[in-house]
């Protein structure tokens, strides 16, 4: 008598050889291979991008000629030198800060006496500039001095610059910040 418990003896010979449960798992499998290489295409395109995205020049940079004056106005006062100021700034500069003006001929003379403070002005992260003349370009500023009221004091330049007779030249700039 058979008992359904009961199962005939099966060999490895008895088996069919060709099995439906093991072409469903190639099935999946190949599913699996080609829905990885398109999430591995992915993650190389967007890694790619990013990194051209990120070593690409930015729209609000300022050209390398901009950015040259800049670095030399900066040097100008960080150097105490009112007269490589004065051959950066046009006739009619003014430096505004605190909602006082100054003229070029006078602040060249309170950066050439800045020396006695240790004055310094460091830029903090990169210009953003718009215009295609006259141009206007913030810049994020760190005030240092010694034996001044105020030390280390962050704030915005905004540097308006024009061309002067073929030579770009600072028209104005306003500091703003607490001092």
């Amino acid at each position: 008598m058979t008992t359904l418990i009961d199962r005939e003896e099966q060999t490895f010979t008895d088996r069919p050889v060709h099995d439906p449960k093991v072409d469903t798992l190639r099935t999946r499998n190949r599913f699996l291979i080609i829905a990885l290489a398109i999430v591995t295409a992915a993650f190389v395109a967007l890694g790619t991008w990013t990194l051209v995205d990120r070593s690409g020049s930015s729209d609000v940079a300022p050209t390398a000629e901009i950015q040259q004056l800049l670095d030399d106005y900066e040097a100008a006062w960080n150097d105490y030198d009112g007269a490589a100021f004065l051959a950066l700034v046009t006739d009619g500069y003014g430096f505004e800060i605190s909602g006082t003006t100054t003229g070029a001929a006078t602040q060249a003379l309170y950066i050439d006496n800045m020396g006695s403070t240790s004055w310094h002005v460091t830029q903090v992260g990169d210009a953003i500039s718009a215009g295609d003349g006259p141009y206007y370009v913030a810049l994020v500023d760190n005030l240092t001095a010694v034996d001044y009221p105020v030390d280390g004091v962050d704030g915005v330049s905004i540097v308006t610059v024009v061309d002067d007779g073929g030579t770009l030249k600072v028209d104005h700039h306003v500091f703003i910040g607490d001092l």
